[in-house]
């Protein structure tokens, strides 16, 4: 990919769709509890945390997309902030919810995170 701009966008609309799963699953965790997939081993309550942390940071990510496309340089740098806390708090969750930090959604978090983030460095460095 040679334009910086092209990579912008994708890495937007990617930061913007994984915020929304995110969120959703947040707000589905702290509604059912554990009740919503039968391989979590976690307590309601821990199931109910875990789903307020991934609300905040599924919002985060849609916020941090939204100033991204505003064209606000500092959000590049909480985007990427808050694509790096979107893994770690996969891992947590991971190891909360289902005993495991690296399950299959842990690790396509990890590839989708590492693709967003190159595509902002990309963004970055090349329009510099």
């Amino acid at each position: 990919m040679k334009n910086p701009a092209i990579a912008g966008w994708i890495a937007i609309i990617l930061m913007f769709l994984l915020g929304a799963l995110r969120s959703v699953g947040g707000v589905i965790l702290i509604l059912n509890k554990n009740l919503t997939d039968s391989n979590i081993t976690a307590s309601p309550n821990a199931a109910v945390v875990c789903g307020i942390g991934l609300l905040f940071i599924g919002l985060a990510e849609i916020i941090s997309a939204i100033g991204i496309a505003a064209g606000n340089r500092s959000f590049v740098t909480v985007g990427i902030l808050c694509t790096v806390l979107f893994v770690i708090d996969g891992l947590i969750n991971g190891y909360i919810l289902y005993g495991s930090p690296l399950e299959a959604g842990t690790i396509a978090n990890l590839a989708a995170a590492s693709v967003i983030i190159s595509l902002l460095l990309f963004r970055i460095y090349k329009t510099v």
